[in-house]
């Protein structure tokens, strides 16, 4: 199996800025918003998870792709799943903070839940996004199952 790139340019590193991005902003939007600071914070940050949300799904499709293609890097194997894991996660709290939440107010449930969540997928982000840097620099993944040995 051969990873997934476009033009020759691998798609999930290129496609995860979007999510991250969008993902990012939604906290410092939360504060805002409970600091008073600005009326649309809100529905900005909600906006910007549901879209981080979205922009996720074929970042974490290219992602899976491109780990069945490097599924002979053995010594990967354990940061693939660990940034695969935190990762979902992420988009887990994001996905049920939108889920919680609206746009056009306070959400039903209590607003310090949603921005709990915020937080959580913020850190489960940082985190993962750490254990996706080391397989692009340490591991040099993704690369074909076929190609040469990572060095070591």
């Amino acid at each position: 199996m051969r990873r997934l790139t476009l033009g020759g340019v691998p798609l999930h590193p290129a496609l995860v800025h979007l999510p991250i991005a969008l993902w990012l902003s939604v906290p410092a939007l939360d504060a805002a918003s409970l600091l008073g600071r600005c009326s649309e914070c809100w529905r900005l940050g909600w906006w910007a998870a549901l879209a981080g949300v979205l922009a996720a799904l074929p970042a974490m499709l290219a992602g899976a792709l491109d780990a069945a293609a490097s599924r002979a890097v053995l010594e990967a194997e354990a940061t693939v799943w660990r940034h695969a894991g935190l990762m979902s996660l992420s988009w887990t709290f994001f996905a049920i903070g939108s889920l919680l939440s609206r746009p056009d107010g306070p959400p039903p449930v209590p607003v310090l839940a949603v921005v709990a969540l915020h937080v959580l997928g913020l850190l489960a982000l940082l985190i993962g996004a750490h254990a996706g840097g080391r397989l692009a620099y340490v591991h040099r993944l993704p690369r074909d199952s076929a190609g040469p040995p990572s060095p070591r």
